[in-house]
């Protein structure tokens, strides 16, 4: 149980560091910052995240990782969980989300690039990767914590063989 929450920390410490360290950054006007993306360049990074689906592929995956982080604290009441979903659904369907993604996009291809990438999500391969993206995703998920968690067990094993005492809560 321990190894699970600690990689359904992790999860949510990346996302919620990573997203909201970007969100503070000064992307114009700052010294040393990367300049705001051009309007052009925006307008192909929203194009890209429209045509692969962005805001239903994040709002895909919440559900099992929603589903694991209430498995991993009973007891919280179920009140509280619905309210913290509710939040959550809200944010990564929102367009402040999609806007944050879309800077991220901007800032690192070019408007070429980013309209390549969109007509490539626009054809019929491209469309059946969004479709099938979902769910190759959460089977990478469960491997890797799956895979965390076997790591965890084993490092745990060898501080333990080491004389290091070890407690699980």
């Amino acid at each position: 149980m321990l190894k699970f929450r600690l990689g359904a920390a992790a999860f949510f410490l990346v996302l919620f560091f990573g997203v909201n360290a970007f969100a503070q950054q000064d992307r114009g006007g700052v010294p040393g910052a990367a300049p705001a993306p051009d309007p052009k360049t925006l307008a192909a990074a929203r194009r890209v995240l429209e045509a692969t689906g962005a805001s239903k592929m994040v709002q895909g995956l919440w559900p099992s990782v929603f589903e694991t982080m209430k498995r991993s604290q009973p007891n919280i009441p179920e009140d509280a969980w619905e309210s913290i979903d509710r939040e959550f659904r809200a944010f990564f369907s929102s367009d402040e989300f999609l806007s944050r993604i879309a800077i991220i996009y901007a800032g690192s291809f070019t408007e070429e690039e980013l309209t390549q990438m969109a007509v490539f999500y626009e054809t019929p391969l491209g469309k059946k990767i969004v479709a099938k993206m979902p769910e190759v995703t959460t089977e990478c998920f469960e491997l890797g914590a799956e895979a965390g968690r076997d790591l965890a067990e084993r490092a745990l094993k060898r501080l333990k063989d080491r004389g290091y005492k070890i407690t699980t809560d």
